[in-house]
């Protein structure tokens, strides 16, 4: 999985006000580290491989801020959505290196029918056609390739 690196999510963190980080197929937790050192008050983070899981919650035992759920990424997104604030701007870091477009398709349906993410930041890995993107989030968000990946910003900032 690509990540966004710590000086980068740092500044989304900053300009768009994300105190919530969900990603989708971790791969041990790769953002959970970044996402805590540039502020973000909650992570959550969902694995569908059982060590993996196992692995990354042990190394995150002693933080409250940090979530490690076991599940395929529909699954573990049904659990998040409800706990992140509706009014809360959110960052998404959906991984599409290993599972198929439609996969992070549905997962951005998931999370856009659940909360209105006019305010949430949302970074796809490896993502080749930003149609779907576009589609899904409208124009509510201007769609830059960083750091290998696709990310959708939303329109206006916030700071």
């Amino acid at each position: 999985m690509h990540h966004l690196p710590r000086a980068e999510i740092g500044e989304i963190v900053d300009r768009f006000g994300c105190r919530y980080f969900t990603e989708t197929g971790g791969r041990a937790g790769a953002g959970i580290d970044e996402a805590l050192a540039a502020g973000v008050r909650q992570v959550y983070s969902i694995e569908r491989d059982h060590a993996l899981a196992i692995v990354t919650a042990f190394r995150h035992t002693t933080n409250r801020g940090v979530t490690i759920i076991h599940a395929r990424p529909d699954k573990g997104l049904a659990e998040v959505l409800p706990e992140i604030p509706a009014e809360a701007p959110a960052l998404f870091h959906l991984n599409a290196v290993l599972k198929p477009a439609e996969a992070v398709e549905s997962q951005l349906r998931q999370i856009a029918a659940a909360r209105d993410v006019v305010r949430d930041v949302i970074v796809i890995d490896a993502a080749r056609d930003p149609g779907f993107v576009e589609a899904v989030l409208g124009r509510a968000h201007r769609l830059e390739r960083r750091a290998g990946a696709l990310c959708a910003y939303p329109l206006g900032g916030h700071s």
